[in-house]
This record gives structure tokens, sequence and C-alpha cells, in this order.
């Protein structure tokens, strides 16, 4: 992952570093420490969410290219057997062109 993007991972460390520090702070009387603690959890829950949103929205665009590729696809299989039928007719009607021929020239 990129340092500039938010990450899940990242944003559960800042907050359980936050916590800590909030605890720690509270436990030896340290208001600024507690305080700085309170600050890291938010920005810990800022950046998950913000990761979340990221991952949501990188989702639903990866399910719309999935689904334009197999649109994609099935068009290509369609004109495919479209033109696996027409060889295959082309050559049924050329056999009894022959055939036709071969019957009047005995």
């Amino acid at each position: 992952m990129s340092g500039n993007k938010a990450s899940k991972v990242k944003g559960d460390a800042k907050y359980y570093v936050g916590m800590a520090k909030e605890k720690v702070g509270e436990a030896i009387g340290n208001e600024k420490l507690s305080e700085q603690g309170k600050a890291d959890k938010l920005a810990g829950t800022s950046e998950r969410e913000a990761a979340s949103v990221r991952d949501d929205e990188k989702s639903k665009h990866d399910d719309t290219t999935k689904k334009q590729v197999d649109k994609i696809i099935n068009k290509a299989d369609d004109i495919m057997n479209a033109s696996i039928e027409n060889t295959q007719k082309e050559r049924a009607d050329k056999n009894d062109a022959d055939n036709t021929n071969h019957k009047s020239k005995l």
C-alpha cells in the first residue's frame, strides 16, 4: 500500500496506540497524554473509515468492470457462434451443390 493511502491496519494501529495513551494518561494523572490518546483514537477511526470507503468504491468499480467484460465476452461468443453456423451452412450448401452436379454428370 502507498504511504499516503489510508489503510485499515494503520487506522487500527493508531486507534489502539491512542487507547493505550489515553488509559496510561488517566492512570498516571497526565491529562495531556490522555487527550493525545483520544486524538490518536479519533485519527485511527477516521483512517479506518476512509480505507473502508475506498475499498467499497473499488469493489463497486470492480463489479462494474466485470459486468462490462462479461457482456463483451458474451457478445464475442454470439458472433463466433453465428460465424460457425454460417460456415457450416455454407459447407452444407456447397456439398449439396457438389452432390447435385455429380449426380447430373452420371
